[in-house]
């Protein structure tokens, strides 16, 4: 399986560069979302603010399988996370295991953290997940609640502190001595990271998150803010800068719209289309990690047959539009919307 992976890799690399349209490698990356069902309303999100139309729903065990079969020898990351809260789905640690029995990748899952049982949060620390996000956009109730809308930063607090102890209890007994905090705490499995997405009204708040977070034992990593997730295949994305600018920060080094000001005018070239695959719950297939909406989906379900849909007609237009280096004319695949628009400039 190494050498297979490793070979895939390098293949899938070569075929980038090249910008090949129909490709014999598979994704090296898979962002797999065990379900599309959140309990916040975080406004710039399309599940949080209702702008999807998907239908809901939970992965099962069944089709997760279908997928790893088909891609997990290949994969070097899996993502178990993206328009749902991944905890709200109670197979997820067994997911997890499911995975690290099958595929060499190393494992991803983030989490608003609101809510946590006894049990997800044995069955997450015994899982073998490799890192464990926490998204927490504040360290005081006001800050907090104003983005994650229906959230409490006490009950995040509380849940994270939960999982800090579980994780030590777990290094313990395998032979971990103490402290197992502060410094030492972050050389624990799963590494949890504080996540903290820096907005207007938050960002006086970073650098005591960052104190918070290295006393509490965990990493910590801030994040700009988007303002395009709620409608990212309508508008230009400068009015949409203008219209959400209550959100960004006015200092450049933490508004990614003054930051990363070199790349307007550019056609960046959309890398996901060649190493990464993104699966909701049902199967469907999407060809970033922004697409919600049903008819801009590649595929309706997954086919363990995967080529058939990587490189079908709607992954082969797309990556035409960066082969020509122009965005063709008509509105299919959301690609070209997405271009055209300038979303595709700042989508990372």
């Amino acid at each position: 399986m190494p050498l297979r992976r490793w070979l895939n890799k390098c293949l899938n690399r070569l075929e980038f560069l090249m910008k090949r349209i129909s490709l014999r490698s598979y994704p090296t990356v898979a962002i797999i979302d065990p379900t599309n069902v959140c309990n916040l309303h975080c406004p710039l999100c399309a599940t949080g603010s209702g702008k999807s139309d998907h239908p809901k729903g939970m992965m099962d065990e069944a089709h997760f399988g279908s997928i790893i079969d088909s891609l997990g020898p290949y994969l070097y990351e899996l993502h178990l996370y993206n328009w749902g809260e991944p905890l709200l789905n109670r197979r997820l640690p067994e997911l997890v295991k499911y995975a690290k029995a099958h595929s060499p990748a190393r494992i991803f899952v983030s989490s608003n953290l609101n809510t946590l049982s006894e049990e997800m949060a044995t069955g997450l620390i015994e899982s073998g997940v490799d890192e464990l996000t926490v998204a927490a956009d504040g360290i005081s109730e006001e800050t907090y609640q104003k983005y994650r809308v229906g959230g409490s930063f006490e009950k995040v607090l509380t849940n994270l502190k939960a999982l800090i102890a579980k994780r030590a209890a777990r290094a313990e007994r395998l032979g971990a001595k103490p402290p197992l905090d502060g410094k030492d705490g972050k050389k624990l499995k799963p590494k949890i990271i504080f996540r903290f997405m820096v907005m207007k009204h938050n960002a006086h708040e970073i650098e005591k998150a960052r104190a918070m977070a290295a006393e509490l034992g965990v990493n910590f990593r801030k994040k700009t803010v988007r303002v395009d997730m709620g409608d990212f295949s309508e508008g230009n994305i400068f009015e949409k800068i203008e219209k959400q600018k209550e959100w960004l920060p006015d200092e450049t080094e933490l508004n990614r719209y003054k930051k990363h000001d070199e790349r307007l005018g550019k056609l960046r070239v959309c890398k996901d289309l060649w190493t990464r695959t993104f699966i909701s719950w049902d199967g469907a297939v999407t060809p970033c990690c922004n697409v919600y909406a049903t008819g801009d989906f590649f595929a309706a379900s997954f086919d363990p047959d995967f080529r058939k849909i990587w490189n079908g007609p709607a992954y082969k237009a797309a990556r035409e539009i960066f082969k020509l280096g122009k965005p063709p004319e008509g509105d299919t695949p959301i690609c070209k919307r997405c271009v055209r628009s300038g979303n595709n400039i700042w989508v990372s």
